[in-house]
């Protein structure tokens, strides 16, 4: 509960926190389920009795599409409600068979060994298929970002391995729990580990929420004018570059629709943003987004996002409404995912830190005043 509220509190309105916050939902769901009399559920609550034995179905498809969602910035779709139709099913079939025959065939879901191969294929099928799209939203950060960025994005592998751990742990407990009743008690204590993981990963959202992509003052609003930029030819004559096909008019595309994404969206403004998802911004491939920033521009891909970010930062610290902010909420608006990182290229953009920047722009309009 306080989690959620953190999560509330500090805005994280990024459609991944959906599926988070069903997944913490699930695991406390669960954890209560099996701390509460069985005789008692079984008795007064049949029904959520019975949906204890089918939650870590949920376990994989909320991990995966919170991981989805969060590394790509996806809106909800009703196409992803696919992913919970093993879970109604199932539990669907179980409620169905508590009062009336099942038909034959299918007997099959109420064997417990059947159920512990189901829960466990979906808990490793599923948090395998997040720690890929990890790996490569990782790869894509490692053509521009240096280490001390991507070590924000380590919390993502921590969080994905935890998991799978842990909803493995909890199937093998519930396996236990039923083919050895009314004996196995002592299996319940597997249910400890969901504990220690939510504390965990309390702990982390208190004393590290950078990791948690906060970007207070982030605006989302489109463009009036969002004209779709043509696409582009590839190998024509009048090749510019030597290792390249662009033409020099497709360079021009690619600058002037860069130019238009970072003023009218401020993309640089997303802390995650990747050169993959810039260059399906801009309507090009990675590798010829590269090339421009590299040839053209001449700065990479972090030198170039890291610019406009000093720049938004260097505009808001000598806002008058922006006076009473630390510092570290300039960094963060300004699209900053850790304070010492943006303090460092601070420093190496304007030879000052924030601090000092501040002060002497706050003094040199003081005296212009005067």
């Amino acid at each position: 509960m306080l989690l959620a509220l953190f999560l509330i509190y500090k805005k994280l309105y990024n459609t991944a926190y959906v599926y988070l916050l069903l997944y913490l939902g699930t695991i406390l769901l669960q954890l209560t389920l099996k701390v509460m009399n069985k005789l008692w559920l079984m008795d007064h609550w049949p029904v959520l009795y019975n949906m204890s034995h089918y939650l870590p179905l949920l376990y994989g498809p909320l991990v995966y599409l919170f991981v989805k969602h969060l590394l790509q910035t996806r809106s909800l779709s009703l196409k992803e409600s696919a992913h919970f139709v093993p879970f109604v099913f199932l539990y669907s079939v179980t409620l169905a068979g508590l009062h009336n025959p099942l038909p034959p065939g299918i007997e099959f879901i109420f064997n417990p060994h059947t159920r512990f191969t189901l829960l466990v294929a979906s808990v490793v099928i599923y948090h395998i298929m997040a720690f890929r799209l990890w790996s490569q939203h990782r790869q894509d950060l490692d053509l521009c970002f240096p280490g001390n960025v991507i070590i924000q994005l380590n919390w993502i592998k921590q969080f994905i391995i935890v998991s799978a751990v842990v909803g493995m742990m909890v199937a093998a407990a519930l396996y236990l729990l039923y083919i050895n009743y009314p004996h196995g008690h002592q299996y319940r204590y597997g249910f400890v580990a969901l504990s220690i993981y939510i504390y965990w990963f309390s702990y982390l959202a208190l004393t590290r929420p950078s990791v948690f992509s906060v970007v207070k003052g982030f605006s989302r609003e489109q463009p009036e004018n969002n004209q779709a930029v043509p696409s582009l030819k590839a190998c024509l004559p009048n090749i510019k570059y030597a290792n390249s096909c662009l033409t020099e008019e497709q360079v021009q595309q690619i600058c002037d629709s860069l130019d238009n994404q970072m003023k009218d969206k401020k993309l640089y403004l997303q802390p995650d943003l990747t050169i993959t998802q810039l260059a399906n911004e801009v309507n090009c491939s990675k590798h010829h987004l590269s090339q421009v920033l590299n040839e053209l521009l001449q700065k990479s891909y972090y030198d170039y996002i890291n610019s406009l970010r000093i720049e938004e930062a260097m505009h808001l610290l000598i806002e008058p409404q922006y006076q009473q902010y630390k510092i570290a909420s300039i960094a963060y608006d300004a699209g900053f995912n850790s304070l010492s990182t943006f303090n460092d290229v601070f420093k190496k953009h304007t030879g000052k830190t924030p601090s000092d920047y501040r002060k002497e722009s706050l003094k040199e309009y003081r005296q212009q005043r005067v």
